[in-house]
């Protein structure tokens, strides 16, 4: 196993278990306290611990260690350290005081799951086609899911100042 092989299954596998962990977090804290709808500290740091992470990937995608394209990389990931980091680190009350963090931690954290799984998998040169059909189409219900969460914290950052 080469050196790039089993850096990328030792990063993809890092990643793996932290959103498994996050997720697993989420349930357990929320059914201690009975409520599901809301989120804990724990939690979004955690969010932005794993997300801040993943800026990784833009560098291995620039020095040419993973095939996908430095724009979309940049793009994607840019896009959730704003949400982590320009919202819910910025405006704390928007973790702690929506619905927004939980559904946020439950769509990221299977979207990671279903990812970081796959491209283990590819790693190992493993062809599962459950894993490969929900690479390619859970974005679909997970996507516009994070869209309308990001548009309902909308007035809580807006009265935060």
């Amino acid at each position: 196993m080469s050196i790039r092989i089993s850096y990328l299954a030792t990063y993809n596998g890092v990643q793996l278990m932290g959103w498994a962990y996050i997720l697993s977090m989420y349930i357990f804290e929320s059914s201690i306290r009975k409520k599901w709808l809301e989120s804990t500290a724990q939690v979004s740091i955690l969010l932005r611990l794993f997300q801040s992470l993943a800026v990784i990937e833009i560098i291995h995608s620039a020095i040419g260690l993973v095939r996908s394209s430095v724009i979309t990389t940049v793009m994607q990931i840019s896009s959730r350290v704003l949400v982590v980091w320009g919202i819910l680190y910025m405006v704390p009350e928007v973790g702690l005081h929506s619905w927004g963090v939980p559904l946020i931690a439950i769509s990221w954290s299977v979207a990671e799951m279903i990812r970081y799984s796959y491209y283990m998998a590819d790693i190992c040169g493993a062809k599962l086609y459950l894993l490969t059909w929900l690479r390619y189409s859970a974005f679909m219900i997970l996507y516009p899911t994070g869209i309308f969460v990001s548009y309902q914290c909308l007035p809580l950052i807006r009265n935060s100042g």
